[in-house]
């Protein structure tokens, strides 16, 4: 009897957003980030620690959030969502006496799930500040290769903003049920901040450029902030891109890797573990 696994693939789409609704989603990210970094200022324990469980968040965090936005209830649940995620690995590098800052949100983008997201075949609706924005897709055959597969569900996805291009892209999350190959060899995957990467063959995939650049950008960051000016706002805005295309750069890299690791062993499956 065949064994099913859950395939995930996450497809960048480039969406053409009429002229006259830009703004309302620029605000909605820029509400987005302030959520999520309200949360991590905010949802803090006596002891200094950040909370991790998302009902008590829930209760710290969300009437602020809902005061100091327009978000719509549910973008503001994957606001403070998102900030747990980031505070977990930080609480624990804290726990083990390393240093490291908390987690800041500046990069132009939001993350939506399906109340807050319509997929369709050939355009998208996402909720704004400013009620629903219904964009087209501008598509290559990559794009379509994966949005016209019907074994495809189409879950989530991640608004971004890409100055350079001055565009806004949809990163489409994708799940579908496929049954595993044969074979007996399995290249298992632990992720992790540290090590970005660890296989169950032996090879590490070091973080620490990952997080020397990472690091490297909220310094230039806070920099920014400080001088408020309308100059440094405009760095930030470019700041934001460069970040971006230098971490995506790295964990491309890295899959590369993996792969190549796994083709090397023999591997028929490399499930991931977080």
């Amino acid at each position: 009897m065949s064994t099913l696994t859950e395939v995930k693939r996450t497809v960048p789409v480039k969406l053409n957003v009429p002229d006259e609704r830009h703004d309302d989603l620029h605000i909605t990210i820029e509400q987005f980030n302030d959520a999520a970094n309200h949360t991590v200022q905010n949802g803090r324990n006596d002891d200094g620690y950040r909370i991790l469980n998302e009902s008590t968040i829930h209760d710290e965090v969300y009437y602020d959030l809902r005061d100091r936005t327009n978000l719509p209830s549910n973008l503001c649940i994957r606001a403070y969502s998102k900030a747990v995620e980031a505070m977990k690995s930080t609480v624990e590098d804290w726990k083990d006496g390393e240093s490291r800052p908390l987690p800041s949100f500046n990069r132009p983008s939001a993350v939506y799930d399906e109340r807050t997201l319509t997929v369709r075949d050939r355009s998208a609706i996402l909720s704004t500040v400013n009620g629903r924005v219904e964009a087209e897709y501008v598509l290559g055959d990559y794009q379509r290769s994966y949005l016209d597969d019907e074994e495809y569900e189409r879950r989530m996805g991640t608004l971004h903003y890409r100055e350079d291009e001055d565009a806004f892209y949809l990163h489409i999350v994708l799940l579908k049920e496929v049954e595993e190959q044969d074979g007996d060899r399995v290249m298992g995957v632990d992720l992790n901040l540290k090590n970005v990467a660890v296989t169950s063959t032996g090879e590490f995939y070091d973080g620490g450029e990952l997080l020397w650049g990472q690091n490297h950008y909220f310094r230039v960051r806070r920099s920014l902030q400080d001088k408020g000016t309308r100059s440094a706002k405009q760095a930030l805005t470019r700041l934001s891109g460069r970040e971006n295309r230098f971490v995506l750069d790295r964990l491309h890299t890295i899959s590369r890797r993996l792969i190549e690791e796994a083709r090397s062993h023999d591997c028929s499956t490399s499930p991931s573990r977080i």
